[in-house]
């Protein structure tokens, strides 16, 4: 029985034995006292499983994986002691937000900016300190001399914590005194007078040194000094460093005068101020004559004047030496004719068309200039060998010019196109996703075609654009090189044949991952709560990446007004692995805005117009946004009365949980409605609308429920008994959709695209009208912007073409009809057809007006407005601060049963603008074509400022 016993004593140990076997060794609990309780939270978080009380080998594996993927360790291991599991490991802290202290002297939000600085950088001590120098040297910029910054790190709990960057401004240093010595008396004080006033008082900063410096130069060459040099100034400070002193050391040196004789095509002022800038002329060369005649010389010669000759004489009175320059400019040779001969395939048209395209733009203004012809000539043969003509050549260039005519030369150019290269031999590698057949097709190529380089080139480009629409952003070429037939690399995706008649295509694809959304990591975000984010990305976990939906949620966070920078990558970039993890970086703004403008339109003479906002734009972090605005005009030449207007609103911007935003506004108002009639007007109106941004273009905004009281009456009871009405009262309430297209390429400058705007409004008793009939409206509009003379890819001018149309009919026969100051159409003034001044803007109550209707005129049928407005704006500098417009307006109005004669209105004008330090100033001046009797020939419109 003992024996039995044992035997099944033995075989029980020997199971047990192999199940330890199969399973491994197990392990014990882990003890966890050591680590902080804030983040015995933060482990349990990321791995429930450490409260088990046993672990194999593979458990605690896994383990670590986790740990060390969800937490900001920099090592991590396990030790086992007393059988017990003890997690060894050090964190590395997280900054969770950069505070910026004591800064007065620059806004916060925009210090943040300046310092652009991401929370993943902060702990990088070597990178803070490069960015505190950045915003140090813009303090420096604004007259800060003495800013310093020191920065630390606060604790907020284990593994996170904050940098503090603490600035000391110090004073402004600001300059009290500037002067110039060492000429004579009187110019020293005539402009030792001129900068007192110019600078005294201004900041001591680089770019007001560089002003003092620019303005002397002009002051000693208005004078004819050139010679005399303007060197650094000499800085006294004060011991509080708040006042800086700046001397000029001049030195007298021989005064000069230029003088231009014998120029026929250019005015004596360009060629001084635009040609040699004796403003900006200074020189070490006391022979000032022949270096300018040689400016001279260059200026013509690149001008086509290829027979331009001169000479200058000095001539010495009074301790000035006047230098007259002589000038023979010769004939300005044009180009009369351009022909090609030789072996080519295309129409000599076609050539004829290349060689102005690929010219400068003397030469496409038929100016002869001989090297920009050989250059031109260059370009074209560049042009056909990226077309496969590797072999292309020019054999002569001819230049025939008639005696008779001098002033014109024909350009005759001898060409040999050569074979064009021929595919011989296709080989594509690495490519798994698109088979060969696909690629091929995408390349546009085959055996045995022709080939075009730069079509080629292209469609590699069109090629891997494909890839990365489905997700493998990081396909590339191996071979990136496109190949040269003039150069051999192993690198290459093209070989040429011996005879440069033939190649190969060898195409090496690493197509590498097609990337899936696996988690999304939120960083900068402080204030803004992550759903928000999370709900403008145009992906998900799960969704394959494509440059377009990270385009796209670039796009809509900007949109939401949050974030100044937004900045989206995947963690794993350049890997093998396709679940990545994506990085979305952002850098919040502030979200409190307030704004302020004033200005003045010569409107009735002359109105004063200013505003004042403020906004809250992303309430408790959850993009909710708060805003108020006032408004207000007056006109003290003729109505004498203020008109304000006052809003409030308020934005929901993630309704039910989706993009949807839910707005409300209310707005009180008082205007003149009718300046014929003297009428104002006092308006209350409240709108409920949902807004949907469809994609980062298209817009579409349903206005709920919009009601608005209305109460008419005279500016004074004496304008009503003069002009026969008395006050009204009248309820609007309305609904319908809105629809925006936005495809311009900037909001505030538009080159190219286009903005266009559909409207429906429905309006009827049963919403709440009062002495209104219901009634419909509508209302589309767009603007095309196309620039036009591109010359280096920055259009010479826009045109600008804009179409408006509008339509509304009243519903029922109840006879009150519908107010035709609140949603009938008028045309006329800055905003619709330019050159009519108010007085003239039709239909209108006024007597005198071409096309009069009834004051208080109430619309009971149908009427209907077009309008086009058609402008070409031409930027006067590259900053294009400053630019003019040629434009043309016109329109009608038409009114079922009311006949208006002739109208269709409109005219042309000129207008300017010019970007100053208090907004925009705009003047414009338009001509009423077919004028009628009581109107004016037209109208100047005139504005300065933002309102």
């Amino acid at each position: 029985m003992t024996r039995l016993i044992n035997s099944k004593l033995f075989y029980f140990l020997l199971i047990i034995f192999s199940w330890t076997a199969v399973l491994g060794e197990t392990y014990p609990a882990f003890n966890l006292s050591d680590w902080p309780d804030d983040f015995k939270k933060q482990l349990f978080s990321a791995a429930p499983e450490l409260e088990n009380t046993k672990f194999t080998e593979q458990q605690l594996n896994s383990l670590l994986k986790r740990l060390s993927e969800n937490l900001n360790f920099t090592q991590l291991s396990i030790a086992e002691k007393d059988y017990q599991l003890f997690l060894i490991g050090s964190i590395n802290s997280t900054i969770q937000s950069i505070e910026l202290r004591n800064v007065m002297a620059i806004p916060n939000d925009e210090a943040k900016e300046i310092l652009s600085l991401q929370l993943d950088e902060a702990n990088i001590e070597s990178k803070v300190n490069l960015q505190i120098e950045k915003l140090l040297n813009e303090y420096r910029n604004r007259g800060y001399r003495k800013t310093t910054a020191t920065f630390s790190y606060e604790n907020l709990q284990t593994g996170q914590r904050k940098l503090i960057i603490q600035i000391n401004e110090g004073p402004r240093t600001k300059i009290i005194s500037t002067q110039i010595i060492g000429m004579d008396p009187d110019i020293n004080d005539s402009v030792n007078r001129t900068l007192f006033w110019k600078f005294s008082g201004k900041p001591l900063t680089d770019e007001n040194i560089k002003k003092i410096n620019v303005y002397l130069r002009q002051e000693m060459n208005r004078r004819g000094f050139y010679l005399t040099s303007v060197p650094q100034p000499q800085i006294r400070l004060n011991t509080t460093d708040e006042e800086a002193r700046l001397t000029y050391m001049l030195e007298k040196t021989q005064g000069f005068e230029i003088k231009i004789e014998g120029q026929k095509h250019f005015s004596q002022v360009y060629l001084l101020n635009d040609v040699l800038h004796l403003d900006q002329f200074s020189t070490t060369e006391v022979n000032v004559g022949s270096e300018l005649t040689e400016k001279l010389k260059t200026f013509y010669l690149e001008n086509g004047f290829s027979d331009f000759n001169s000479t200058y004489i000095e001539n010495k009175v009074n301790n000035k030496i006047t230098v007259t320059i002589i000038l023979m400019e010769g004939p300005l040779v044009k180009i009369h004719d351009v022909r090609f001969q030789g072996q080519f395939s295309k129409e000599e048209s076609a050539y004829v068309n290349l060689f102005y395209e690929l010219s400068s733009q003397q030469v496409q203004d038929k100016v002869f200039i001989k090297s920009d012809v050989e250059l031109a000539v260059q370009n074209l043969i560049t042009y056909l060998q990226n077309e496969g003509f590797v072999l292309a050549k020019v054999n002569r260039i001819g230049y025939q010019i008639d005696r008779s005519q001098p002033d014109k030369v024909d350009l005759i150019f001898n060409i040999e196109e050569g074979p064009q290269l021929e595919i011989e031999k296709i080989s594509i590698e690495g490519n798994r996703y698109l088979n060969t057949e696909a690629i091929q097709t995408i390349l546009r190529i085959q055996l045995g075609a022709k080939i075009s380089l730069s079509q080629f080139e292209a469609n590699l480009a069109k090629l891997k654009n494909t890839y990365m629409e489905k997700g493998f952003l990081e396909m590339h070429y191996k071979n990136d090189q496109i190949g040269q037939f003039n150069e051999v690399s192993k690198n290459s995706i093209l070989t040429y044949s011996s005879d440069l008649q033939k190649l190969s295509i060898n195409i090496k694809i690493e197509e590498g991952p097609q990337i899936r959304v696996n988690s999304i990591t939120l960083i900068g975000n402080v204030l803004t709560h992550n759903k928000l984010i999370l709900t403008e990305l145009d992906f998900e976990v799960g969704h394959i990446l494509t440059p377009q939906k990270i385009d796209e949620s670039v796009s809509r966070l900007q949109k939401t007004g949050h974030f100044s920078t937004i900045d989206i990558t995947t963690l794993e970039a350049n890997s093998d692995v396709k679940e990545r993890s994506v990085i979305v970086k952002v850098t919040e703004r502030q979200p409190g805005v307030l704004t302020t403008g004033i200005g003045v339109t010569n409107e009735n003479d002359y109105t004063f117009h200013g505003y004042l906002g403020a906004a809250y734009r992303n309430i408790g972090g959850w993009g909710r946004g708060l805003s108020l605005r006032g408004e207000g005009s007056y006109n003290p030449s003729q109505l004498k009365f203020l008109e304000y207007k006052a809003t409030i609103g308020y934005l929901e911007p993630y309704l039910f949980e989706t993009r949807a935003r839910f707005r409300i506004n209310y707005t009180t108002s008082r205007y003149v409605s009718d300046i014929n009639i003297r009428k104002q007007t006092i308006a209350n109106t409240a709108t409920w609308a949902v807004e949907q941004d469809f994609t980062s273009h298209i817009t579409g905004i349903w206005d709920i429920y919009s009601i608005s009281n209305f109460v008419d009456a005279g500016i004074t009871h004496d304008d009503e008994v003069k002009y026969g009405y008395g006050r009204q009262d009248l309820v609007i309430a309305s609904t319908g959709p809105t629809v925006d297209f936005d495809y311009r390429d900037n909001l505030l400058n538009p080159q190219k695209g286009s903005l266009s705007r559909l409207n429906l409004e429905f309006s009827a008793s049963a919403l709440g009208n009062s002495n209104v009939d219901n009634f419909v409206r509508a209302n589309a509009e767009t603007t095309l912007y196309s620039p036009v003379l591109l010359r280096r890819g920055v259009p010479v001018f826009v045109w600008a073409n804009s179409f408006k149309v509008g339509y509304i009919k009243d519903l029922d026969d109840r006879n009150q009809g519908i107010p035709f100051d609140k949603r009938g159409f008028a045309l006329g003034g800055r905003s619709t057809i330019r050159g009519f001044p108010t007085k003239d803007i039709f239909p209108s109550s006024s007597t005198s007006s071409a096309y009069p209707l009834p004051a208080n005129y109430r619309l009971m049928a149908t009427s209907s407005y077009q309008l086009v407005k058609s402008e070409f704006r031409i930027p006067l500098f590259s900053k294009q601060e400053m630019s003019i417009g040629i434009f043309y307006d016109g329109g009608r109005v038409l009114i079922e049963n009311f006949e208006l004669g002739d109208t269709w209105r409109d005219s042309v004008g000129i207008g300017f603008r010019y970007n100053t330090p208090v907004g925009p100033l705009n003047l414009e001046y338009a001509k009423e074509l077919d004028r009628k009797e009581t109107e004016d020939d037209g109208a100047f419109h005139l504005s300065v400022g933002v309102f």
